[in-house]
């Protein structure tokens, strides 16, 4: 792998990405979601991951590391078999889920249900909500967030008001929630970075998929359907220029005959549904089942096994 001498900017990162990994390895209970971010940073760049493994010092902390890391399963997508169809607006379906006890399924276990019971079934013929959310900053990142820091779950009821009046506004949040927290669990791409089309012979080795989990076995589905890629309908760059504050937006899956793609539709659509799913107790990695029940890892796992054969040879 060519090596170029990196920037004062790529060493600082990568340095400071090795230690944020070590200090949440570190609790009790490490994060996934707060690991992606800085997994992501020491795997993206050539130059600042050749900076740790050429370095003795950084050496043995990083093979450290990825081995921890390695060992995290993510905590918000528990493997599920069965989800119940909450109907209704978003506040109505947040509603009817927390009634039941139930959680708002992810994409990754959208993908799995999908999978499970065949590309036939009404998980496929039927569009969804799905538990992360989107945050639109007007300096023009986008923030795909977990389930468990998505913002319009935990303010359903204001979130659709807002999108359900006379005159449709966006659903507008006080950027003190971009806590690092949050930042370390979400995605966060910048403008030219956000993609529109993503073939699914490269499901689960682009970011988007890999971050939600859709990998191999979720893209053989939809090819079964004749669906060779996703589209991922984000908001136009000018009109997000057009907003004085940061606003959150919905992540909405379609059925296979809207070729699966993901955009963000209005709160307030009475027709809209959700899949309610309960906790197993048994916790997963980034993988989906096959109809053989049989797991696959996705990106993640694979960047993990292509970094341990870089460390090992120089």
């Amino acid at each position: 792998m060519e090596y170029t001498t990196p920037t004062e900017q790529q060493s600082r990162e990568a340095i400071y990405a090795l230690g944020e990994a070590e200090r949440i390895l570190s609790n009790p209970s490490p994060s996934y979601q707060e690991l992606f971010l800085h997994h992501t940073v020491l795997t993206a760049d050539t130059n600042g991951l050749q900076l740790l493994r050429m370095q003795p010092r950084y050496r043995a902390r990083l093979e450290a590391v990825l081995e921890g890391i390695g060992r995290i399963a993510p905590e918000q997508n528990y493997s599920v078999t069965d989800a119940e169809l909450i109907p209704g607006n978003w506040a109505q379906c947040i509603a009817g889920c927390e009634a039941k006890s139930l959680e708002v399924a992810t994409l990754r276990q959208i993908a799995e249900l999908r999978v499970k019971h065949g590309k036939d079934s009404e998980y496929c013929t039927n569009g969804r909500w799905a538990g992360e959310g989107q945050i639109y900053t007007p300096y023009g990142r986008l923030i795909i967030t977990p389930r468990e820091f998505n913002p319009l779950i935990a303010n359903a009821e204001e979130a659709t008001k807002a999108h359900g009046g006379k005159e449709f506004k966006e659903y507008y949040i006080d950027e003190s929630i971009l806590t690092r927290q949050l930042l370390s669990a979400s995605l966060v791409l910048e403008r030219d970075k956000i993609p529109s089309e993503i073939l699914t012979k490269d499901f689960g080795n682009d970011t988007l998929t890999s971050f939600i989990g859709w990998g191999r076995e979720y893209a053989e589905l939809l090819e079964a359907k004749g669906i060779t890629s996703i589209q991922f309908r984000a908001c136009p760059k000018n009109y997000v220029k057009t907003q004085k504050k940061a606003f959150s937006r919905c992540l909405w899956v379609f059925d296979l005959g809207g070729d699966s793609a993901i955009d963000g539709s209005l709160l307030s659509y009475d027709g809209g549904c959700v899949f309610g799913v309960r906790r197993s107790g048994i916790q997963v990695g980034s993988s989906v089942h096959d109809s053989k029940g049989q797991q696959s890892t996705t990106g993640f796992s694979l960047t993990m096994a292509v970094l341990g054969f870089l460390i090992g040879h120089e």
